[in-house]
């Protein structure tokens, strides 16, 4: 017997009613450190933890009173003490055993340290595994995509508030519905046979890959979807991870934009075709109108030179109001060409010195400035990447308004320029009659004329002209007037049209 409780991977131990030991194996010196003579005759209260020996003297005479088999318990709160002091789990069963000296008691004692440490590592294991859960979880939740993960049979495991929201259903309703019925009808039916395929070769598939998707809401309205797929190895087999984006709006916004740019590419083949019919226009004009014109003009200056004196009054005014409108038809003509040739005749953008060009215009302007003896001022300008030939015209354009729409005073004219978040404003200030502020809006406006012809005579297209030549420079202009107090008309180039500074 000895023999064979001495080859047992259990501790055995025989303690009488004292508590002394009277038997041990070989495997209970081995976890408690001792040898098996030391342990005989030692009180068993020795090897448990110290607050554990002072109560169990009543537990030891409770068996002894009622000697019956007590099974080996899991009880992971037993400890026993070892020689060196350290405490160790134990499990321990108990059993009565009549011997011819009296009762003892035989007691099975198993060293469960590894179990335990196998077990506190699985705990913790359990545990982080549970925290990254919750965590991965709220990554989930938290998404801006509507996230959901299915099993193999498509069924929905989890789902965030965002997926619950975009098919319109409640989070409990969501969880546990196959994901097919978020298919419209007529994909639902070849939908399984897909997941099938992608449970057996899964790889992952990148949002945006497919823009064709379509899904279904739980009131039945279809919704346009983009969806990210990822498989997941869990124990209970193979998930998916769905991710998924509402772009019903976004591509409701590609179409409205595909049809907007059908519209300006179609606008842009009308406006080509009105260019086109402008400058047929300006042929026309160009020859066809200037002929008979001249002619016009030629006969009546010719009836004027030498039948003036044969000519009654009445026939000297007709003479008159003829070579007027001759005149007035050339000044239009001259300026719908000037109108019409801003993109056809115009010259690639090279750096223009300012300055170089108010010298040309105030050179062209000589006979207007001294016949009402205006005064000129000007600050430094810079120079504007543009061409040369518009700009030219537009300052002109700008100083000759300024110059003739004169109140009692003599004009007076005053250019400048100013730097602003590297863009260029050119201004041209005048104290003439000024604009009242519900005209500002038509004085661009081609052939809009605030004045009559004995007033101030005019085309009604100069400032059309300009607003024209700023345009192509990219540019905006501007007016600032009241009624009696002058006008001032703003230029503003873009930064990069800034070439220079002076």
């Amino acid at each position: 017997m000895k023999a064979i409780l001495d080859t047992a991977s259990n501790a055995v131990i025989l303690i009488d009613h004292t508590g002394a030991i009277r038997y041990c194996n070989a495997h209970a010196g081995k976890i408690f450190g001792y040898s098996c003579d030391e342990l005989l005759g030692l009180s068993m209260d020795l090897l448990l933890p110290d607050n554990l020996q002072a109560g169990h003297p009543a537990q030891r005479q409770s068996f002894f009173r009622d000697p019956s088999a007590r099974a080996m318990e899991a009880r992971r709160d037993l400890r026993a003490r070892h020689k060196n002091g350290s405490t160790f789990p134990v499990e321990i069963g108990l059993n009565p055993l009549q011997t011819p000296t009296g009762l003892m008691a035989v007691a099975s004692v198993i060293d469960i340290s590894g179990r335990v440490l196998h077990e506190q590592k699985d705990r913790v294991h359990a545990e982080r595994v549970a925290l990254l859960n919750q965590k991965f979880e709220g990554v989930l939740a938290a998404s801006p995509y509507g996230v959901l993960t299915t099993n193999e049979e498509g069924v929905i495991l989890f789902a965030n508030r965002v997926a619950a929201t975009l098919f319109g259903y409640t989070l409990e309703e969501l969880t546990g519905l196959n994901v097919d019925q978020l298919l419209p009808d007529g994909m639902q039916a070849g939908h399984q046979a897909m997941r099938d395929a992608f449970i057996r070769n899964p790889s992952m598939r990148a949002m945006g890959e497919n823009r064709d998707l379509v899904a279904r809401r739980k009131d039945g309205v279809e919704i346009q979807v983009e969806v990210g797929l990822n498989t997941m190895q869990t124990e209970d087999g193979v998930e998916v991870l769905a991710s998924i984006l509402d772009i019903t709006q976004r591509v409701q916004a590609v179409k409205r934009q595909e049809r907007l740019n059908q519209e300006l590419m179609s606008s842009n083949d009308a406006l080509e075709e009105s260019n086109l019919e402008l400058q047929q226009f300006a042929y026309v004009a160009s020859h066809d109108l200037q002929s008979p014109l001249r002619s016009m003009a030629s006969f009546a200056k010719f009836l004027q030179e030498d039948y003036y004196d044969t000519l009654d009054e009445e026939g000297k005014q007709y003479t008159q109001r003829i070579m007027d409108g001759a005149t007035r038809m050339k000044a239009l003509i001259d300026d719908l060409l000037t109108y019409s040739r801003v993109e056809s005749r115009s010259m690639p953008f090279t750096p223009v010195d300012m300055e170089l060009v108010l010298d040309e215009v105030l050179d062209m302007l000589t006979i207007s400035i001294a016949d009402l003896d205006a005064e000129i001022t000007r600050d430094p300008l810079p120079s504007i990447l543009g061409d040369r030939g518009q700009l030219t015209h537009l300052v002109q354009n700008l100083i000759s308004n300024g110059i003739k729409y004169h109140g009692d005073k003599p004009p007076k004219v005053h250019v400048s320029s100013k730097l602003l978040n590297g863009a260029q404003t050119l201004s041209v200030k005048d104290n003439g009659i000024g604009i009242d502020k519900e005209h500002h809006g038509k004085i661009f406006e081609i052939f809009k004329r605030l004045h009559g012809q004995q007033e101030y005579p005019g085309t009604g297209i100069g400032l059309a002209v300009c607003k024209r030549i700023v345009k192509r420079h990219n540019g905006a202009i501007r007016v600032e007037s009241a009624e009696g107090q002058g006008t001032c008309i703003f230029v503003d180039f873009p930064p990069d049209a800034t070439s220079t500074t002076a």
